[in-house]
């Protein structure tokens, strides 16, 4: 239920240990009864603001433009954060000289709780646009200097992946810095955007990394490793999505690609899923 779901991000935002924030929440056009649920909550940090649909981009910067905080953070509907989340930043504002910050994910699956440990080793890159393209930064889990924002904003073309374009546009001309707090639940869920088998989804996903990548074309600050590297995990993806389709022709041929941009990463995964899938694979023989 979205109402309960935006009710638990409320709940999170006013049990912060950090106290001086305010809370603007974008209707991006809802149906159901949103409205009156954020209307129970009389606390004057709160703001409610009412917008036609026009995607989560377009949520995103109109909040943007209304908030008058020096810093500003991101919370989905269906997330929440930790009571030390806020906390984590103003500490982390206070220490570093930066203009963004992020955190790392705490994943909540059938109301349990997971660090994300796989992709936190941003040291172990030569630059953090390449550390950007292979490790999603999710929204909810940056703190932006406001100002930031005069120049740069969600681009409201790209519909999957626009948080990572944004914050390598960000990072060309600003310094981002990670704080090693897991502090932002991400919830999944059934209902999600992205999901396994969602081809159009993963297929924007790629044409939001070509962009990105072009994007940099003049900076060079993503080497041919990584560009490969986050494009053929794109086509695995696309690859998998298919196969759940029972679109095995589509599939073969973006798993191909997967292998033609990178051979040597996730080799077995890709080359036994063509098998599996083909005429002489276990699932044929098995009729």
């Amino acid at each position: 239920n979205r109402a309960h779901m935006i009710g638990k991000a409320i709940e999170s935002v006013l049990a912060q240990t950090y106290t001086n924030w305010e809370l603007l929440i974008i209707d991006d056009g809802s149906t159901d009864n949103t409205k009156q649920v954020i209307e129970t909550y009389t606390d004057n940090r709160i703001r409610y603001v009412y917008q036609q649909n026009a995607e989560r981009s377009a949520a995103r910067n109109n909040g943007i433009a209304h908030a008058q905080g020096q810093y500003i953070c991101f919370i989905d509907s269906d997330d929440y954060y930790l009571t030390h989340h806020l906390q984590e930043f103003a500490t982390a504002i206070d220490k570093g000289n930066a203009d963004m910050f992020f955190g790392f994910n705490v994943f909540e699956q059938n109301c349990q709780l997971v660090n994300d440990t796989v992709n936190n080793r941003v040291d172990s890159y030569k630059n953090i646009e390449e550390y950007l393209v292979v490790n999603p930064v999710r929204t909810a889990a940056v703190c932006v200097k406001s100002e930031v924002f005069l120049t740069n904003l969600f681009n409201l073309k790209i519909r999957i992946g626009e948080d990572t374009e944004l914050w390598v546009r960000i990072a060309a001309n600003h310094t981002l810095k990670a704080v090693n707090a897991y502090s932002q639940v991400y919830v999944l869920h059934s209902g999600q955007t992205v999901s396994d088998d969602n081809t159009q989804n993963i297929i924007q996903h790629v044409e939001c990394l070509k962009a990105v990548f072009k994007f940099d074309n003049k900076l060079k600050r993503i080497s041919n490793k990584y560009r490969r590297l986050a494009l053929s995990y794109g086509y695995f993806k696309l690859g998998q999505a298919y196969m759940l389709k029972h679109n095995y022709f589509k599939g073969f041929f973006s798993l191909l690609n997967s292998i033609m941009i990178m051979p040597s990463n996730r080799l077995k995964e890709k080359v036994y899923l063509i098998y599996s899938h083909s005429f002489i694979g276990p699932k044929k023989l098995s009729k």
